[in-house]
């Protein structure tokens, strides 16, 4: 995957030494966030519009998408 990923974003990635470090520094990805909300214990949920966050879903790039919650 780390390779596929280092094709794919070639020259967007300040540090590019493991895949997570890769992901994180995508410049594709700078200023991105996703909602989250509160829930008990001090975690936090994605706030997804369907599931009663009130917030659409950022999936423009599935793959990162899927990575992102693959390595959380």
């Amino acid at each position: 995957m780390h390779r596929w990923y280092l094709d794919s974003y070639k020259g967007q990635m300040a540090d590019d030494s493991t895949l997570k470090l890769s992901m994180n520094t995508n410049s594709a990805y700078i200023g991105l966030t996703h909602p989250m909300n509160p829930v008990d214990g001090g975690r936090v949920l994605g706030g997804l519009g369907g599931l009663g966050g009130g917030f659409r879903c950022f999936v423009f790039d599935p793959d990162f998408f899927f990575w992102l919650f693959f390595l959380s």
